[in-house]
């Protein structure tokens, strides 16, 4: 008997002390969940066998993460193409999503955060459909603050459901996606992303985002309309199928310049691929980039005599900044068959940068030379301008 109870008291020991070192089950419920905010859903549902003390934790978590490559099988074989994969792993991941979303497993309509990323493929397109759709319909009035969504296809009217059914919404971002985007307005979008999507927007569009302050367009196969007062931060990607109406040069250059004056609050821009940012008749009023301290072109053609350039640096009179990568700076893309230029060439526009102090260029040939000429032209109205040039091999 005298054993028995010792190793009754040993146990009820072990039991205390295994209570004691679980020190994360004692956490309040808001702040375990909230730590469960940082697992893919799939780790989150998971976490129900722990104890009694977890079985209904998830139900309410705050973010929802949904990822398809959470369900690769360890034996699948590695020998697979990467599609094929994902073709294997498509069964459990849909059953998976349609008991949460569906059978009402997690209470949507108290997510602040819903992620999901899936394959754009054809036997996604329907399925993922009709989880958005399901998400943002849920209630009249969801609450949720951050939406990404990668790999997957828009519901019809999506950027509509947007504005009347997300009014809480401050981080929007598409990844991947198939289907087009009609109009998107939003007025509590504070971070907009669209990168990498196949017919990215109808023709025309409007972007209405007045309390918008990041931006970054990927993949723009036409110039649209930007209303956002608050923008600071952008980054535009062109397409690299973007083509310029060339049989009306003048409307082309106007909706360039409109689109410019979109972006005219930023403190910070990146502009990517452009072809051509202006054209044509310099009549036409460019916009002022008062604000402008950190400019980026990339990619960009300035074999226009640096007009483009020009027009910039003048309505950019707070530069700070300005950095030039692979850029295109003459019409003979021959390498080291270009004439060396024959003289200076004297700007015709008012290019005063007195607060630019570091011009960065990198660059894959001797185009950089017209380029240092341009500049030393215009150094007495940047005084305190300092060159920086790298030359960089297969960028």
């Amino acid at each position: 008997m005298q054993q028995t109870r010792y190793s009754a008291d040993a146990s009820c020991k072990q039991k205390r002390a295994h209570l004691a070192d679980d020190r994360l089950s004692a956490l309040p419920d808001v702040l375990l969940q909230e730590i469960m905010s940082f697992l893919k859903a799939r780790q989150v549902v998971q976490t129900c066998v722990l104890s009694t003390r977890w079985r209904h934790l998830w139900c309410s978590v705050p973010c929802l993460d949904l990822d398809l490559e959470e369900f690769e099988d360890g034996d699948m074989e590695m020998s697979l193409d990467y599609h094929e994969r994902q073709r294997q792993m498509w069964p459990n991941f849909e059953d998976f999503t349609d008991n949460l979303l569906y059978h009402k497993n997690i209470d949507i309509a108290l997510l602040d955060t819903f992620r999901m990323c899936c394959p754009s493929r054809y036997y996604v397109r329907d399925n993922s459909d009709r989880w958005i759709r399901r998400g943002i319909k849920h209630s009249p009035c969801w609450r949720v603050k951050t939406l990404h969504l990668s790999g997957i296809s828009l519901v019809h009217h999506f950027a509509r459901h947007i504005s009347s059914g997300c009014p809480f919404l401050e981080d929007l971002e598409l990844k991947d996606y198939i289907g087009t985007l009609d109009d998107i307005t939003s007025f509590s979008l504070k971070k907009l992303v669209i990168v990498g999507s196949y017919n990215l927007f109808c023709n025309p569009w409007t972007i209405t985002t007045p309390a918008l302050a990041s931006l970054c367009l990927s993949g723009i196969d036409c110039f649209g309309i930007l209303n956002m007062t608050s923008l600071v931060n952008a980054s535009i990607h062109l397409s690299t199928y973007f083509e310029d109406d060339d049989d009306d040069d003048n409307a082309s250059l106007v909706n360039q310049v409109e689109f410019l004056y979109g972006l005219s609050n930023v403190s910070s821009l990146e502009l990517s691929d452009f072809r051509s940012i202006v054209v044509g008749d310099r009549s036409l009023k460019f916009p002022s980039f008062k604000n402008l301290r950190t400019l980026c072109l990339r990619n960009c053609d300035l074999s226009d005599d640096f007009r483009t350039l020009e027009l910039i640096l003048e309505n950019s009179l707070n530069l700070e900044r300005l950095t030039l990568r692979h850029c295109k700076f003459s019409k003979d893309s021959n390498r080291g068959e270009r004439e060396a230029p024959k003289s200076k060439k004297t700007s015709s526009l008012d290019v005063r940068c007195e607060n630019l102090k570091l011009t960065e260029i990198l660059y894959e040939d001797d185009d950089v030379r017209l380029l240092v000429e341009f500049l030393f032209d215009i150094s007495e109205n940047l005084p305190n301008n300092t060159m920086k040039i790298t030359k960089i091999e297969d960028p």
